[in-house]
């Protein structure tokens, strides 16, 4: 059940925190690194992670930022092959989801749950990133000069960092019980 809390809390914290940087600070970089401060306050704070918060907030807007880079790194590498236009796009979804998720599993359990993580991470961002293409979300388009796209980008990469936590949780949680019975 927490997955699925894990889920909404992450889409909801970065959708909250990519709508309202968007709606009060110009376009740039620094709207990322607001972005990537409030959300992960937010998921942070309402999946029960309040052990050095700031600590871990930081290092969250680090992993952000990193995954992005993932992303665009293995996006544009894409694109430089005879492919389309559309796979280097899912292409950095994709990888810029899974480089999230298992840097939040890294940051808040350690390097022993990366397998965990990367895999579960992997499958949530292709399953997420095949519903955004498929409902045609990215459309590149903007409303009262916001990027519509910076927020679909923004919430995807939450959701699926809280899907994996929420699912760790359940995971990790469940097992000591199940050891006693």
């Amino acid at each position: 059940m927490k997955s699925v809390i894990g889920f909404i809390v992450g889409l909801l914290a970065f959708l909250v925190s990519s709508m309202g940087s968007s709606l009060l600070l110009p376009p740039g970089i620094f709207i990322t690194f607001v972005t990537a401060i409030a959300g992960s306050l937010g998921l942070l704070l309402l999946l029960g992670y309040r052990k050095d918060l700031l600590k871990h907030t930081g290092l969250s807007v680090i992993a952000l930022v990193g995954s992005f880079l993932v992303g665009f790194a293995i996006g544009e590498a894409s694109s430089v092959l005879p492919i389309g236009d559309l796979l280097p796009n899912i292409n950095f979804f994709v990888f810029a989801a899974t480089a999230y998720g298992t840097f939040m599993g890294l940051i808040l359990h350690g390097k022993s749950s990366w397998v965990f993580f990367l895999t579960v991470s992997f499958i949530a961002g292709i399953v997420l990133t095949s519903i955004l293409f498929l409902l045609d979300l990215m459309q590149g388009q903007f409303w009262n000069g916001i990027d519509l796209n910076y927020i679909v980008i923004m919430s995807t990469l939450g959701a699926v960092a809280g899907f994996a936590l929420g699912l760790y949780q359940d995971r990790h949680e469940r097992r000591p019980a199940q050891q006693t019975a």
